[in-house]
């Protein structure tokens, strides 16, 4: 296990290379830091008030406006956003949007009624407010969802992982292929196990987030008597997850 003055070391070495303008190397490596400072069974508290003790903590609290800038700008502000952006999990996030945002238009025009549970994130409501769909029904819960009375042929839950537990999953999934219609998908995403970036979040972004392994989740797809397919994206940080409803024999 890393000590105190370990970490200290590894993070005077860090504001060392943000100082002379390192920045995209400093926040990468702070980043694997602080994974693995977690993975080598540090509490999160303890990691936390190392960090927030040190100057580098300045640093840390920048952030940016939610968007992923092209150029690094001329700030120190600007470049260490930018710096940050380029993170796996940062990439998941944009992805994520652009993912849910391509299905809730692939699906809307194929004429299948969808529901979205759940906030799709800034850049898909920002959409859905310009242009609103027919039969897409968004809420923010399932039981919402419940009271609609109806199917669905697409039920999309791309952020609600991130918040559950195995076990809340697990009943979620079964409350959802109740509003399945024949055939109909549940489409949701997780952080996979270990992702690179995953201390940035808990750490830096102060954001708890519950990692689902593949076998679980294709356990908990089969206890709710639907198929599983999955895929990650290309930022490595995102598994998505289809959960389909199987046609009776």
């Amino acid at each position: 296990m890393q000590s105190d003055t370990h970490l200290q070391q590894i993070f005077d070495q860090l504001l060392l290379q943000v100082e002379t303008a390192g920045f995209d190397e400093a926040i990468l490596l702070l980043a694997g830091t602080l994974d693995g400072a977690l993975a080598a069974g540090i509490d999160t508290a303890r990691l936390n008030r190392l960090l927030q003790a040190h100057p580098l903590a300045r640093f840390v609290k920048l952030r940016g406006n939610g968007t992923a800038p092209e150029e690094p700008g001329s700030t120190t502000a600007d470049r260490l956003h930018y710096a940050v952006s380029r993170l796996s999990t940062e990439r998941g996030q944009r992805l994520r949007e652009k993912l849910t945002l391509s299905v809730i238009e692939e699906a809307s025009k194929s004429g299948k009624a969808i529901c979205l549970i759940g906030s799709p994130g800034r850049k898909v409501e920002d959409f859905l407010a310009k242009e609103p769909l027919a039969d897409l029904h968004c809420v923010a819960e399932i039981a919402a969802a419940e009271t609609l009375g109806r199917k669905f042929d697409r039920i999309l839950a791309p952020a609600l992982a991130d918040a559950m537990t195995r076990d809340e999953l697990q009943k979620f999934v079964g409350r959802a292929a109740a509003l399945l219609a024949a055939s109909g998908c549940l489409t949701l995403s997780s952080f996979a196990p270990n992702h690179l970036g995953m201390g940035w979040k808990i750490i830096c972004e102060k954001q708890t987030v519950q990692c689902h392994r593949d076998d679980a989740l294709a356990q908990i797809a089969a206890a709710a008597g639907l198929s599983f397919a999955q895929f990650h994206d290309a930022s490595g940080s995102l598994a998505w997850s289809e959960m389909q409803k199987r046609q009776a024999a």
